[in-house]
């Protein structure tokens, strides 16, 4: 039997991807930070030293902190709600009448009637969950909804954290334009990633429950 893994554990799996896009991150700003080098090689100051080991130190800085944001606001970085911002809330009134996997009428018949109001939608969706987080499809749509959501978070502290830098002069305005944008395109890359996998993860939940009931 496949027991079922908590968050912690499936966010655990996700470490080395995470790891590897902010090693990714770190070359990229080190080469942005020191491309002055290439063009004149004079340019190599105590100055730019510290810009370099600044930019090469920012991703992993931001890698340690990402734990500390709480869900709901990673949510909200996400799905671009501030109020019932899960898909979740929109379970059964929305996600449920477009996926063609599942069987309204079995589903009804499975869980029982459907509730309307975003709160109890979304208590109904997380206790069907429960019943199927062991299941290796919702494990695998699961985990890839955390990774997304901690890349789009972690683009997002990337992307403060070069507006911080050009502010105490660490780095300057044609070098923080170009890491800025590389960190938004990257962003908005995951969040949309995030949210496509986020809807994928309640109405895979809800496919489970129409075809065979959980008790």
């Amino acid at each position: 039997m496949i027991q079922p893994q908590p968050q912690k554990a499936l966010k655990a799996q996700n470490h080395h991807v995470l790891w590897g896009v902010v090693a990714v991150d770190a070359v990229v700003l080190l080469a942005v930070t020191l491309w002055p080098l290439v063009t004149t090689p004079a340019n190599m100051t105590g100055l730019l030293a510290m810009r370099a080991l600044v930019m090469v130190c920012a991703p992993v800085v931001v890698l340690l902190l990402n734990p500390l944001l709480p869900s709901s606001f990673k949510a909200v970085l996400i799905f671009w709600r501030l109020h019932d911002v899960l898909p979740g809330h929109r379970a059964f009134s929305k996600y449920a009448l477009v996926d063609s996997r599942i069987d309204l009428a079995k589903l009804k018949k499975n869980v029982g009637a459907f509730p309307t109001d975003p709160k109890e939608q979304n208590s109904k969706w997380y206790g069907l969950f429960k019943k199927v987080e062991s299941d290796p499809s919702i494990q695998q749509v699961h985990r890839q909804f955390l990774l997304l959501r901690d890349l789009a978070a972690l683009s997002l502290l990337l992307l403060a954290a070069i507006g911080l830098a050009f502010a105490v002069g660490a780095i300057d305005s044609t070098h923080a334009s170009s890491a800025a944008l590389l960190f938004l395109v990257q962003y908005l890359l995951s969040a949309i990633g995030a949210r496509l996998q986020g809807v994928g993860f309640v109405t895979s939940v809800l496919a489970l429950h129409s075809v065979r009931r959980h008790v």
